[in-house]
């Protein structure tokens, strides 16, 4: 694994738990290559079989989570994050729950998350990955959390507080791409309403 090569650690960790059936902790190794190699159905069969002995296994609860969100089944997403934000707070999964909760149009639920994100102190020094188009982007986590505020606004026909959010998330980094086309698109919502 120290050398990337997830295939053939695969491979091991399946000959490791034939091997020594009885060694339940080679599951947890294996739902993390599954995880990381985007086996995403694999790592659900294998979380939710780890989960029937072991309800609050924060990393099979987080892996099956993701899993569901990359498949776009994002109501049991929202239940495995729900379940691992139960056991601790974690701003990474909260975002990630608030982002769901957007896809499925329940705001209020999204912008309560994000009300969460950025009302935590320790949020100022965690950052995140965003996808927009063909590119990643390391952002604050606030920032990103203001910017799914702004579009959670805008779909409230609230242009105005979603122009602020976005301007807002341009304080705490003035190349995030995707908070930029959002001010954009607000402020031309704005321009033609007046």
């Amino acid at each position: 694994m120290q050398y990337g090569d997830l295939p053939v650690a695969r491979t091991a960790v399946i000959q490791l738990m034939v091997k020594y059936p009885a060694k339940t902790e080679w599951k947890d190794t294996l739902i993390a290559i599954y995880g990381a190699m985007g086996m995403y159905e694999q790592a659900i069969l294998l979380g939710e079989e780890i989960l029937k002995t072991k309800p609050t296994d924060t990393n099979s609860l987080r892996i099956v989570a993701l899993s569901y969100e990359n498949l776009g089944v994002l109501n049991k997403a929202i239940e495995y994050y729900d379940k691992v934000l139960a056991l601790g707070n974690d701003l990474f999964l909260r975002y990630k729950l608030a982002v769901c909760q957007y896809g499925l149009k329940r705001n209020a639920e999204s912008m309560g998350n994000v009300d969460k994100i950025l009302g935590d102190k320790s949020a100022a020094d965690q950052k995140i990955n965003i996808s927009y188009e063909s590119s990643n982007q390391e952002v604050p986590i606030l920032a990103a959390a203001l910017n799914l505020g702004g579009i959670i606004l805008i779909d409230e026909h609230k242009y105005e507080d979603a122009k602020l959010y976005f301007d807002s998330a341009l304080k705490l980094d003035a190349n995030f791409v995707l908070a930029q086309n959002n001010l954009q698109v607000v402020t031309g919502l704005l321009e033609k309403g007046k």
